[in-house]
C-alpha cells in the first residue's frame, strides 16, 4: 500500500524545537552557521526531519544538512553541502 500524499504542515515554533535538538545532539558540528529551514519526512519515517545549516543563511550557501529523529534526539544522517 501506498501512503496518502496528504500535505501536512507543522507549528512554525516547532523549528525552534527541532534546532535546539539538532545542536544539541550535533555538538559542535553545527557551529556558527545558522538554520534556515526543516522539513519532515511522510510515513514511515514520521517524527524525523530533514534541517539545513548554512554559513550566512542563504539557501545555497555552504553548510550542513541534518537528519534528525525527533522522537530520540538523534542526528541519523549528515550530509555537507
Amino acid at each position: 500500500t501506498q501512503a496518502p500524499a496528504d500535505l501536512h504542515g507543522y507549528p512554525a515554533a516547532l523549528d525552534a524545537v527541532l534546532d535546539g535538538m539538532a545542536r544539541t545532539a550535533a555538538g559542535d558540528e553545527i557551529g556558527d552557521l545558522a538554520f534556515v529551514s526543516a522539513r519532515w519526512l511522510p510515513p514511515p519515517d514520521e517524527g524525523r526531519y530533514w534541517l539545513a545549516y548554512r554559513t550566512g543563511g542563504e539557501e545555497g550557501a555552504p553548510g550542513l544538512d541534518l537528519l534528525l529523529d525527533a522522537a530520540t534526539g538523534q542526528i541519523i544522517e549528515r550530509r555537507e553541502v
